[in-house]
Protein backbone atom coordinates (compact mmCIF):
# COMPACT_ATOMS: atom_id res chain seq x y z
CA UNK A 1 0.00 0.00 0.00
CA UNK A 2 0.90 3.50 -0.25
CA UNK A 3 0.83 6.21 1.81
CA UNK A 4 0.16 9.81 2.81
CA UNK A 5 3.93 9.90 4.02
CA UNK A 6 5.64 8.60 0.96
CA UNK A 7 3.90 11.58 -0.94
CA UNK A 8 5.06 14.18 1.50
CA UNK A 9 7.90 15.96 -0.11
CA UNK A 10 6.02 16.92 -2.79
CA UNK A 11 2.51 17.57 -1.22
CA UNK A 12 4.37 21.21 -0.57
CA UNK A 13 4.47 21.68 -4.54
CA UNK A 14 0.77 19.87 -5.14
CA UNK A 15 -0.53 22.36 -2.77
CA UNK A 16 1.46 25.46 -4.48
CA UNK A 17 -0.06 24.35 -7.96
CA UNK A 18 -3.09 26.16 -8.63
CA UNK A 19 -4.21 23.42 -11.34
CA UNK A 20 -4.29 20.25 -9.13
CA UNK A 21 -6.30 19.43 -6.10
CA UNK A 22 -4.63 17.40 -3.34
CA UNK A 23 -7.63 15.73 -1.73
CA UNK A 24 -9.41 14.93 -5.34
CA UNK A 25 -6.13 13.53 -6.65
CA UNK A 26 -5.28 11.66 -3.69
CA UNK A 27 -9.04 10.08 -4.38
CA UNK A 28 -8.23 9.25 -7.46
CA UNK A 29 -5.01 7.94 -7.05
CA UNK A 30 -6.58 5.31 -4.05
CA UNK A 31 -9.14 4.20 -6.90
CA UNK A 32 -6.34 2.88 -8.82
CA UNK A 33 -7.64 1.07 -12.08
CA UNK A 34 -11.42 2.25 -11.22
CA UNK A 35 -11.05 6.05 -11.40
CA UNK A 36 -12.38 8.38 -13.65
CA UNK A 37 -9.18 9.71 -15.45
CA UNK A 38 -7.72 5.97 -15.71
CA UNK A 39 -10.80 4.98 -17.54
CA UNK A 40 -10.89 8.36 -19.73
CA UNK A 41 -6.86 7.61 -21.08
CA UNK A 42 -8.02 4.35 -21.36
CA UNK A 43 -11.14 4.29 -23.50
CA UNK A 44 -8.94 6.90 -25.43
CA UNK A 45 -5.88 4.89 -25.93
CA UNK A 46 -8.50 1.81 -26.87
CA UNK A 47 -10.67 3.76 -29.62
CA UNK A 48 -7.50 5.48 -31.39
CA UNK A 49 -5.87 1.89 -31.73
CA UNK A 50 -9.13 0.96 -33.06
CA UNK A 51 -10.46 3.42 -35.44
CA UNK A 52 -6.47 3.94 -36.47
CA UNK A 53 -7.70 -0.09 -38.39
CA UNK A 54 -10.75 1.35 -39.05
CA UNK A 55 -8.98 4.31 -41.19
CA UNK A 56 -6.44 2.71 -42.70
CA UNK A 57 -9.37 0.04 -43.89
CA UNK A 58 -11.30 2.98 -45.39
CA UNK A 59 -8.25 4.32 -46.78
CA UNK A 60 -8.00 1.44 -48.61
CA UNK A 61 -11.41 0.94 -49.87
CA UNK A 62 -11.77 4.40 -51.25
CA UNK A 63 -8.69 3.56 -53.29
CA UNK A 64 -9.72 0.61 -54.51
CA UNK A 65 -13.34 2.26 -55.23
CA UNK A 66 -11.41 4.90 -56.97
CA UNK A 67 -8.79 2.92 -58.88
CA UNK A 68 -12.35 1.17 -60.31
CA UNK A 69 -13.85 3.98 -61.07
CA UNK A 70 -16.88 3.45 -59.25
CA UNK A 71 -17.06 6.38 -56.42
CA UNK A 72 -18.60 8.77 -58.17
CA UNK A 73 -22.50 10.33 -56.54
CA UNK A 74 -23.97 9.30 -53.71
CA UNK A 75 -21.42 6.69 -52.89
CA UNK A 76 -18.72 9.95 -52.45
CA UNK A 77 -21.35 11.40 -50.36
CA UNK A 78 -21.66 8.05 -48.09
CA UNK A 79 -18.05 7.68 -47.56
CA UNK A 80 -17.54 11.37 -46.34
CA UNK A 81 -20.43 11.04 -43.98
CA UNK A 82 -18.75 7.95 -42.91
CA UNK A 83 -15.60 9.70 -42.64
CA UNK A 84 -16.96 12.24 -40.30
CA UNK A 85 -18.63 9.51 -37.82
CA UNK A 86 -15.88 6.84 -37.86
CA UNK A 87 -12.56 9.30 -37.66
CA UNK A 88 -13.40 12.70 -37.37
CA UNK A 89 -15.97 12.82 -34.12
CA UNK A 90 -13.87 9.55 -32.72
CA UNK A 91 -10.73 11.77 -32.89
CA UNK A 92 -12.11 14.90 -31.23
CA UNK A 93 -13.57 12.40 -28.36
CA UNK A 94 -10.77 11.21 -28.06
CA UNK A 95 -8.92 14.66 -27.62
CA UNK A 96 -11.31 15.17 -25.25
CA UNK A 97 -11.16 12.38 -23.38
CA UNK A 98 -7.10 12.45 -22.81
CA UNK A 99 -7.04 16.64 -21.80
CA UNK A 100 -10.25 15.66 -19.41
CA UNK A 101 -8.00 12.37 -17.78
CA UNK A 102 -4.71 14.32 -18.07
CA UNK A 103 -4.93 17.87 -17.23
CA UNK A 104 -8.37 18.08 -14.68
CA UNK A 105 -7.46 19.23 -11.07
CA UNK A 106 -7.64 15.34 -9.68
CA UNK A 107 -6.39 13.97 -13.10
CA UNK A 108 -3.26 11.80 -13.81
CA UNK A 109 -0.77 14.54 -13.83
CA UNK A 110 -1.64 16.03 -10.65
CA UNK A 111 -1.98 11.85 -9.35
CA UNK A 112 1.76 11.85 -10.70
CA UNK A 113 2.54 15.02 -9.12
CA UNK A 114 2.34 13.41 -5.68
CA UNK A 115 5.27 11.15 -6.75
CA UNK A 116 7.28 12.57 -9.23
CA UNK A 117 8.27 16.42 -8.55
CA UNK A 118 8.64 17.03 -12.43
CA UNK A 119 4.91 16.32 -13.17
CA UNK A 120 4.25 19.53 -10.66
CA UNK A 121 5.01 22.65 -12.98
CA UNK A 122 2.28 24.51 -14.27
CA UNK A 123 1.35 22.98 -17.84
CA UNK A 124 -1.78 24.06 -20.21
CA UNK A 125 -3.28 21.76 -21.68
CA UNK A 126 -3.49 23.56 -24.71
CA UNK A 127 0.40 23.67 -25.22
CA UNK A 128 2.23 23.62 -28.68
CA UNK A 129 1.83 19.89 -29.51
CA UNK A 130 -1.45 19.84 -28.38
CA UNK A 131 -3.17 22.85 -29.91
CA UNK A 132 -1.91 21.30 -33.08
CA UNK A 133 -3.40 18.05 -32.91
CA UNK A 134 -6.29 19.90 -31.82
CA UNK A 135 -6.01 22.27 -34.92
CA UNK A 136 -5.50 19.25 -37.37
CA UNK A 137 -8.40 17.11 -35.92
CA UNK A 138 -10.56 20.16 -36.21
CA UNK A 139 -9.38 21.26 -39.64
CA UNK A 140 -9.79 17.43 -40.51
CA UNK A 141 -13.93 17.52 -39.64
CA UNK A 142 -14.06 20.98 -41.14
CA UNK A 143 -12.69 19.83 -44.44
CA UNK A 144 -16.23 17.23 -45.20
CA UNK A 145 -17.36 21.11 -46.45
CA UNK A 146 -14.58 21.19 -49.00
CA UNK A 147 -15.62 17.63 -50.22
CA UNK A 148 -19.37 17.86 -51.06
CA UNK A 149 -20.43 20.88 -52.87
CA UNK A 150 -23.73 21.84 -53.51
CA UNK A 151 -25.51 21.48 -57.14
CA UNK A 152 -24.31 24.16 -59.69
CA UNK A 153 -26.96 25.78 -61.04
CA UNK A 154 -26.54 28.55 -63.86
CA UNK A 155 -28.32 31.30 -61.56
CA UNK A 156 -28.67 31.55 -57.75
CA UNK A 157 -31.40 33.73 -55.79
CA UNK A 158 -30.58 35.62 -52.71
CA UNK A 159 -32.69 32.60 -50.97
CA UNK A 160 -30.25 30.38 -52.54
CA UNK A 161 -27.33 31.85 -51.27
CA UNK A 162 -28.21 32.48 -47.57
CA UNK A 163 -29.85 28.64 -47.26
CA UNK A 164 -26.46 27.22 -48.82
CA UNK A 165 -24.14 29.63 -46.08
CA UNK A 166 -26.62 29.03 -43.45
CA UNK A 167 -25.90 25.04 -44.45
CA UNK A 168 -22.32 25.80 -44.60
CA UNK A 169 -21.90 27.27 -41.11
CA UNK A 170 -24.60 24.88 -39.63
CA UNK A 171 -22.36 21.57 -40.74
CA UNK A 172 -19.25 23.36 -39.79
CA UNK A 173 -20.97 23.65 -36.14
CA UNK A 174 -21.98 20.47 -36.03
CA UNK A 175 -18.34 18.98 -37.73
CA UNK A 176 -17.01 20.55 -34.11
CA UNK A 177 -19.76 19.40 -31.69
CA UNK A 178 -17.76 16.56 -29.73
CA UNK A 179 -15.28 18.85 -29.54
CA UNK A 180 -17.16 22.17 -28.21
CA UNK A 181 -19.20 20.02 -25.80
CA UNK A 182 -16.20 18.72 -24.26
CA UNK A 183 -15.27 22.19 -23.20
CA UNK A 184 -17.90 22.83 -21.71
CA UNK A 185 -18.19 19.54 -19.55
CA UNK A 186 -13.98 20.36 -18.95
CA UNK A 187 -13.79 22.24 -15.64
CA UNK A 188 -11.92 25.57 -14.97
CA UNK A 189 -8.21 24.34 -14.77
CA UNK A 190 -8.28 23.29 -18.39
CA UNK A 191 -9.43 26.69 -20.27
CA UNK A 192 -6.67 29.21 -21.07
CA UNK A 193 -9.06 31.66 -20.53
CA UNK A 194 -12.55 29.85 -19.02
CA UNK A 195 -14.46 33.10 -18.64
CA UNK A 196 -14.57 33.24 -22.22
CA UNK A 197 -14.44 29.68 -23.63
CA UNK A 198 -17.36 28.50 -21.25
Amino acid sequence: GVFVEDASPQLQQLHANAQCSLGRSWKAFNEQHEGRSHRMLSWSRFLLGLFLLVGAGAVYAVSEALAKGSLFGYRFHIVVISKFFLMDVVQQACIVLYLLGWYEAAGMRCQLCMFHPQHCGAEQAFHLTNLLAVVCTLLSSVSNQLLVRPIFKRAYTEDDLCVMYCLRIGTICVSVLPFTTGLCVASRVIMPLPALVH
